[in-house]
């Protein structure tokens, strides 16, 4: 009896143990519970914040890859990769495919805008660092900063979305290459279906132009048959040109001026800035990038 009452408390102990585990795991696909526009900075009205919360999840769900927007004040003395990417890690943001413990697992983007000190970082994980390589966060940089010069924070997050959808487009479709995370010049193939009908029509036509440019090249100098002469001797009969005098006569001169470039003191910012793969203080492959506005 002793031993049947030990082996269902040892049977309970472990369900419980099962369950508490289970209940601290991330799940499959993103936690919805989530938000995915945490505005502590409060830059966007509760109907803005409404729309894109539902623009991101559906971006989200369709392309199986998390996206967060944060705007804060303060870093609390991080930098911007490490508070964007702790941010990402310990708040239980990622798509995953199966259900884990693996704070390093996860895949998505995420956009920080600190109002103190004026930063726009973009955070990148798992798969998210191959959709969203170095010069698409360049492209996507500059196309939020201008928005956010003109204090127009929708629009800003707007532009953001705009691009995640269709940087995620051509990723998902399999039809473009791009560049590794590390931004160098080895291209990377999602299969594609290999070179497409248009690069193979666009190929040929070049070719054909230069097949036809050497052509006529070559078929210009057959009949061109004169030649430069060091001087106008040959082209004169002998004897029937004499000069009697020579002077120089000053006519007029122009002069022109052209106004140096000045710099904008009022552009404000600076330019985007590469944080290249790294590691978070959980262990987890970053990429991003960002600067000031």
């Amino acid at each position: 009896m002793k031993m049947k009452r030990l082996y269902c408390l040892c049977m309970a102990a472990l369900l419980c143990a099962v369950l508490a585990i289970s209940a601290f795991a991330y799940p499959a696909g993103i936690d919805k519970s989530l938000p995915r526009v945490i505005d502590h900075a409060g830059l966007l009205t509760a109907s803005e914040k409404s729309r894109l919360e539902a623009r991101a999840l559906a971006l989200i769900e369709a392309n199986d890859m998390d996206i967060v927007i944060v705007t804060t004040n303060t870093l609390d003395g991080k930098t911007p990769t490490a508070y964007s990417d702790d941010f990402f890690d310990y708040r239980g943001y990622g798509w995953r495919k199966t259900e884990t413990n693996d704070i390093t697992a996860g895949s998505g983007i995420l956009v920080l805008v600190n109002m103190g000190e004026r930063d726009l970082y973009f955070s990148t994980k798992g798969t998210g660092m191959t959709a969203f390589y170095d010069n698409a966060l360049n492209h996507m940089y500059d196309n939020v900063r201008a928005q956010l010069g003109n204090q127009k924070y929708d629009a800003a997050f707007g532009a953001f979305l705009d691009d995640v959808e269709g940087y995620l487009g051509d990723y998902t479709s399999g039809t473009k290459d791009y560049y590794n995370a590390s931004g160098g010049d080895t291209f990377i193939d999602y299969g594609g279906g290999g070179i497409s009908p248009g690069t193979v029509v666009f190929v040929g036509l070049l070719l054909a132009l230069l097949i036809a440019w050497l052509a006529v090249r070559s078929m210009k100098r057959k009949l061109n048959t004169a030649r430069p002469q060091a001087a106008a001797t040959s082209y004169m009969t002998q004897g029937s040109f004499r000069l009697t005098g020579q002077q120089d006569i000053f006519l007029y001169s122009t002069t022109t001026q052209t106004a140096r470039a000045q710099e904008s003191s009022s552009s404000g910012g600076g330019g985007y800035s590469s944080s290249g793969s790294h590691s978070s203080s959980s262990g987890s492959s970053h990429g991003g990038g960002g600067g000031k506005f």
